[in-house]
């Protein structure tokens, strides 16, 4: 395929060339959203390759159409269901019924978000939260703090990734017992924290 369409090569080398390279073995496979920049050009080359059969085999286009959506569909549930030991299937796997479900308190963590943290702070959330909180001019996903002005944590599996889930208990225990940092909640698995030289917003 790639003999007769060059192009495709061009454009794939250089995307599975910088996961290869990487030290990091989680953006070698499946297990999360890092190949994903692959799929469009499967589905380009897929047209290509379509659209260059003759007109006049109606039938096999068809054949190899319905085979191909077979594949895709069965490719799609089975990855879904047969993973490593480190695939987060509540996060991932929408077959899953436990996908939809949460292990916190929703909507009390979005009342609390609301309530405790205002809108013109600088930020350092659990990147789940980040998506809650993002229209303002700084934020970063903890652990990454640098200047922020309150540390949100949710602390549940995952949520505050790269660290491990101890980690993030002493983490929180940490900024719990710091001179530098006031606890303004801690309820429901949902932490907030305020640096002391910031003014109280609620």
């Amino acid at each position: 395929f790639f003999l007769l369409r060059p192009k495709y090569l061009i454009m794939i080398f250089p995307l599975i060339a910088q996961k290869v390279m990487m030290s990091n073995t989680y953006v070698w496979g499946l297990n999360g959203h890092y190949s994903v920049e692959l799929m469009p050009l499967i589905g380009l080359a897929g047209i290509d390759v379509f659209s260059s059969i003759n007109v006049w085999i109606v039938n096999v286009k068809r054949v190899i159409l319905s085979c191909s959506v077979f594949l895709a569909c069965f490719s799609t549930i089975y990855t879904m269901h047969h993973r490593s030991q480190w695939f987060f299937y509540e996060n991932l796997n929408f077959f899953s019924k436990v996908h939809y479900t949460s292990s916190v308190d929703v909507s009390y963590v979005h009342k609390a978000l609301k309530r405790y943290i205002p809108k013109d702070v600088s930020l350092s959330a659990s990147t789940c939260l980040v998506p809650h909180l993002y229209q303002r001019q700084y934020m970063w996903s903890y652990p990454i703090v640098k200047t922020a002005d309150y540390i949100v944590i949710l602390d549940t599996q995952g949520a505050n990734w790269p660290l491990e889930q101890n980690e993030v208990v002493k983490n929180i225990e940490d900024l719990e017992k710091s001179s530098e940092w006031e606890t303004i909640l801690a309820e429901k698995r949902l932490y907030i924290f305020k640096k002391k030289s910031v003014s109280k917003g609620i």
